[in-house]
């Protein structure tokens, strides 16, 4: 549930960068996302390196409950880091935003799109976590 989500941003930051380098503007905001964008492919890495560890050692084990189909993507534990990733990267996006207001380098219609977009991530995060707590709780 977190990781279609941390793709789905990643690739929206991945083109905001581009379009932010497209037009100079190479201040603590872009540098920043540049920053979000390799440790959250870090995350992802290690996400999957996880599942492919735990997926072998479950192939070693003559018992499996489940079958591939209906296991989830990841484990509830790197779902829960990478929405903790989603949390982390709000907040420095947050910080990098108000460096670039006060510094007179993101105003006006910009800084509005900019905390749009950055509130509607928020939101996001919010709402996988209730999702998750649901799911917990339904078990």
């Amino acid at each position: 549930m977190v990781f279609p989500a941390v793709i789905e941003q990643l690739g929206e930051d991945m083109r905001d960068v581009a379009e932010r380098l497209a037009r100079i503007k190479t201040g603590v905001l872009t540098q920043t996302m540049e920053e979000e964008i390799a440790t959250t492919l870090e995350d992802i890495v290690g996400a999957v390196e996880r599942k492919l560890e735990e997926m072998k050692q479950q192939g070693k084990s003559s018992q499996q409950s489940q079958s591939p189909q209906d296991q989830p993507l990841l484990p509830t534990s790197a779902e829960l880091k990478l929405l903790k990733s989603m949390q982390v990267r709000v907040l420095s996006r947050t910080r990098a935003i108000e460096t670039e207001r006060e510094a007179g380098k993101l105003a006006g219609e910009e800084l509005l799109k900019t905390t749009e977009h950055l509130t509607e991530r928020q939101k996001e995060a919010s709402e996988i976590a209730r999702e998750m707590r649901d799911l917990e709780e339904g078990q």
